[in-house]
Parts: C-alpha cells; sequence; structure tokens
C-alpha cells in the first residue's frame, strides 16, 4: 500500500497496487497536471494584460490631440460614390431599355429611379420639415435616360444642399447648446 499526499487539497490518499487504483493515480496526476497548467496560463496571462496596460498609461508622453470625426464630409463623400454609382448604371442601361418591364405588375427601369428619388426626397423632408422638391411631380408617361437622370440630379441636389443647410444650423445650435450649458453651469 502506498500513500500519495495530495498538492491541491493537502490530503493524503492511499493507493493500493491493484490496476484499477493505477489507472485511477494515473488520471490524479493528469488531473492535477492540467489544473497546474491551467493555473499558470492563468498568471500568465494576467502577468501579460497587467504590464500591457502599464505600458500603455506610462508611454504616453507625446501629447495626442483629441479625436473628432466630421460627419458631414462623411455623408457628403458617401452621397458622392453614391452619386457616381447610380449614374454609372443610368448611363449602362440604354435609352430604349428605360420602359422595360420585366413583369406587367412590376416598376420599370426608370420608375425604379424616379421613385427612389422621390421616397429619399419625401423621406428627408418630411423628417426635417423641409419642402419636398417632388410635391408637386406628377407622372403621367414613362420618362427616357436624360429625364430620368434630371429627377436623380434634383434628388442628389437636395440632399446635398439639405446637408449644407444642416451645416450651417449646427454651428448655431451648438452654439446655443454651450451658451446654455455654460450659463446654467455658473448659476
Amino acid at each position: 500500500m502506498f500513500f500519495l499526499s495530495n498538492q491541491t487539497n493537502g490530503l493524503f490518499t492511499a493507493i493500493i497496487p491493484d490496476l484499477r487504483s493505477q489507472e485511477k493515480v494515473v488520471d490524479d496526476c493528469l488531473f492535477f497536471l492540467s489544473n497546474l497548467s491551467k493555473r499558470f496560463m492563468k498568471i500568465i496571462l494576467s502577468i501579460l494584460g497587467l504590464a500591457c496596460f502599464m505600458v500603455n498609461c506610462t508611454s504616453s508622453t507625446v501629447e495626442e490631440k483629441p479625436f473628432t470625426f466630421d460627419h458631414a464630409t462623411a455623408i457628403l463623400q458617401s452621397l458622392e460614390k453614391s452619386k457616381a454609382y447610380t449614374y454609372a448604371i443610368l448611363d449602362q442601361m440604354p435609352d430604349s431599355q428605360y420602359s422595360y418591364k420585366p413583369a406587367p405588375e412590376l416598376m420599370t427601369f426608370s420608375e425604379h429611379y424616379v421613385h427612389n428619388s422621390i421616397f429619399t426626397s419625401n423621406q428627408l423632408a418630411n423628417r426635417l420639415n423641409l419642402e419636398n422638391p417632388f410635391k408637386d411631380f406628377k407622372r403621367d408617361r414613362d420618362l427616357n435616360k436624360e429625364e430620368t437622370r434630371l429627377e436623380v440630379d434634383r434628388m442628389y441636389a437636395f440632399m446635398i444642399q439639405t446637408l449644407d443647410f444642416l451645416q450651417a444650423k449646427w454651428w448655431v445650435v451648438k452654439f446655443v447648446h454651450l451658451k446654455f450649458c455654460n450659463s446654467y453651469a455658473n448659476r
């Protein structure tokens, strides 16, 4: 009979030399080693994480500027990409196919783009309480390539004009907000 000291809980385990007990000893040893390696890895990862945190906290000797993001410029760039993509598609479709309908219940190629222009302008105008450039638009016939492009131009012009208006208005709103916050804080 052997006695094995268990390192994890400090107890002594009696080992009887038969096949089942030897398998159990091997299993116990493997379990102990796997727990030891897990604990060791946790300690190593904790030390590495703490070291990285300390390096980040102590190595910032260069004064950094605060990050600012110009939303208006990003939206304008996105609009320009969208406009270029839309015009590329409009230019690729032959003028004779602008009135093509894949099925009778579907819209024509031209109707899709005009519908998109009307819907986008309507959503933007209604949400910002602006005048919609398409409010008096009546479609009484299929539009050709030039007419469709003019309606898409009108939508993009309205979106850019609205963005410029909001940029000008934003500075006023920001100034009033800061003035209000400062006057409220000085009470």
